[in-house]
């Protein structure tokens, strides 16, 4: 009996869709592919998604591959399946007000959700989805994916934001809003307090309750 050499099949130069794979890297033992998109953008997308025809651009395609999603799923006039939409949208589409917060800060979405609305879907249902929450990334460089988001209120949420200033008092790193409502201070005077430069926190936090009327002057 003859020996047969096995050898890992190497993509580099196929089309995948709109995909065009260019280079081939190893990322946690797994084969993945630096690719080019016919609309100019590239992403690095797992071997078995592309050959198995889960990746067919990176992200571009979305819209039309929902257009077919909508006459299955039956959500295209849900809030769940609109969040989705501005979810890809911010990430991927340049024309979008609040992509230069997302996509052009590299903040991608993971392959399983890109490319199937009925896995986030169900990932949200599982994870306390109410139509009062809003999805949140838990690192705020990070992407969207299972292990970095949750179903947040929309204080949690703006806590969670790079334009968050967070202070530290009593040795916890909290936002001024946050610190605000448990100490019952005013947010405004401290805000203003804070960006002046006038006070630290330990000498607000402190003092007497702010009220409106505090100028920091006594």
């Amino acid at each position: 009996m003859k020996a047969i050499l096995l050898t890992k099949v190497d993509h580099t130069g196929r089309q995948f869709g709109r995909l065009t794979a260019i280079r081939k890297v190893i990322i946690n033992n797994r084969g993945h592919y630096v690719c080019r998109c016919e609309c100019g953008n590239e992403r690095i997308i797992r071997g078995d998604s592309l050959v198995g025809g889960k990746s067919k651009s990176c992200g571009c395609l979305s819209p039309d591959v929902n257009q077919e999603v909508h006459k299955t799923h039956g959500d295209s006039a849900t809030r769940l399946y609109n969040i989705y939409h501005k979810m890809i949208s911010r990430c991927y589409h340049k024309e979008n007000d609040r992509f230069h917060r997302y996509g052009q800060r590299g903040i991608s979405i993971c392959n399983e959700w890109l490319n199937d609305y009925e896995s986030f879907k169900e990932w949200s249902l599982s994870n306390g989805y109410t139509d009062d929450l809003s999805i949140d990334r838990i690192n705020n460089d990070g992407n969207y994916e299972p292990s970095n988001c949750r179903w947040t209120t929309v204080i949690v949420q703006s806590n969670n934001t790079s334009r968050t200033r967070k202070i530290e008092f009593n040795g916890e790193i909290k936002s001024i809003s946050e610190w605000c409502r448990e100490l019952n201070y005013s947010y405004g005077t401290t805000r203003k307090l804070l960006k002046q430069g006038h006070k630290t926190p330990d000498e607000i936090f402190t003092r007497p309750r702010l009220g409106k009327g505090y100028t920091g002057t006594r």
